[in-house]
């Protein structure tokens, strides 16, 4: 929970949303979870997932995360701390090329992310993970794209590893979505179709999205019914809706 209340102690500042009850919880929450931290640090600078555990590569850079994260949110942070865990997760990097295991490959990449965020990145670690970069999962490359970001915002890798997240993606979304094609019903089929003519009508695109945009505006079902009326008298019933017996919806 100590990352999580940074980030959200740190969104109530950069946004200024007021929140009372969690400005005055916050601060203590992560000031005693820093503490709790620092006493479960072992000697070789890193963490594990029990006191007594060896240290642990993955969990040690997502607590070094949480500490660099803390010391920009303005708390106290011991540099000792995080130099100790620094130089544990250098020591713990693999050569890429030895990797054979993705989910060890992915975890390289958090841990040169983290390294890079706590300002000890390793630009020509980095370059070789991305030419073994075959033997990482989409948030793999995205953590090692955001590492080679930090370490210089323009380097040719970057895009690449940005074209390659956006192809795995688009392929997976269609995969997902001709399973959903297959699953559905001859109903849903019938939906599905009126949606699309719906979508390819630019004025009707334009009432679905106020449609779906006042559904969820308010959580009180009388105003929705009125602006949803409202929209229906103003822009007109959708053309590729096909009204039949309400039973059959």
């Amino acid at each position: 929970r100590f990352l999580p209340n940074v980030f959200t102690y740190r969104a109530l500042a950069e946004l200024n949303v007021e929140n009372l009850e969690l400005e005055e919880k916050l601060p203590g929450l992560i000031s005693t979870g820093l503490q709790r931290l620092y006493s479960q640090q072992h000697f070789d600078g890193g963490w594990g997932w029990w006191t007594l555990d060896d240290s642990n590569p993955f969990l040690t850079a997502y607590v070094l995360l949480g500490l660099v994260e803390a010391d920009r949110a303005g708390f106290s942070v011991d540099d000792e701390a995080i130099f100790t865990a620094v130089d544990y997760l250098h020591a713990s990097l693999e050569a890429p090329k030895d990797i054979e295991k993705s989910w060890r490959a992915n975890r390289q990449a958090f841990i040169l992310y983290v390294l890079a965020e706590a300002g000890s990145g390793d630009m020509g670690r980095s370059v070789a993970l991305f030419k073994e970069r075959e033997k990482l999962d989409i948030f793999g490359r995205a953590y090692l794209a955001m590492a080679l970001h930090i370490l210089d915002d323009e380097p040719d890798q970057i895009d690449t590893l940005i074209n390659d997240i956006t192809s795995e993606a688009i392929t997976l979304a269609e995969n997902w979505q001709n399973r959903a094609n297959a699953l559905m019903e001859s109903r849903e089929k019938k939906r599905y179709r009126q949606l699309a003519r719906l979508l390819a009508n630019p004025y009707d695109k334009i009432l679905l999205s106020k449609l779906i945009d006042q559904s969820f505006r308010s959580a009180n079902p009388q105003r929705v019914a009125d602006q949803i009326r409202f929209l229906l008298a103003e822009y007109g019933i959708p053309s590729p809706v096909e009204w039949g017996n309400p039973g059959s919806y």
